[in-house]
């Protein structure tokens, strides 16, 4: 850098350099380089750094999706375990209609029973088909992140 800035300053103003002088340009030269590749090289790993913020931030977004997603999720189980308590109450209450039928009740009662029976079978289907849904939802999701 003094070498550049003493060949500068030793510029004559109306002829050429002595060959002394000419022979500092290849180091002035060198010195250009240098500059231009320490600036190249700083803007690069200014790219690679803004490169690394953009997939942190990316990495957070997801990292949120995945927590909301959850959370919504830890929503619908519980809201089907509640339906899974209730149905499994309403089968306890169709079994022991079903005993009062096996004991001396009418047809009519006994289809009924069986009738919800089946209706209580397939809202556990249905649950359970929607906690499934939802496990694949949820590896669908955690795979693509």
């Amino acid at each position: 850098s003094n070498s550049f800035c003493t060949l500068l300053a030793s510029m004559p103003r109306g002829g050429g350099w002595t060959t002394r002088e000419l022979a500092d340009v290849p180091l002035a030269i060198a010195l250009v380089v240098t500059l231009a590749l320490t600036v190249i090289l700083t803007l690069g790993n200014s790219q690679a750094r803004d490169d690394v913020e953009a997939r942190v931030v990316a990495l957070a977004s997801a990292q949120n999706e995945l927590t909301a997603l959850a959370s919504n999720m830890t929503t619908e189980v519980d809201e089907l375990m509640e339906d899974v308590t209730r149905l499994e109450a309403q089968r306890a209450a169709l079994e022991k209609r079903r005993d009062a039928v096996a004991t001396g009740g009418t047809q009519l009662e006994l289809r009924r029973v069986l009738e919800l029976r089946e209706k209580s079978k397939k809202e556990l289907r249905r649950i359970h088909d929607t906690i499934d849904s939802a496990k694949k939802e949820l590896m669908e999701f955690i795979n693509k992140k």
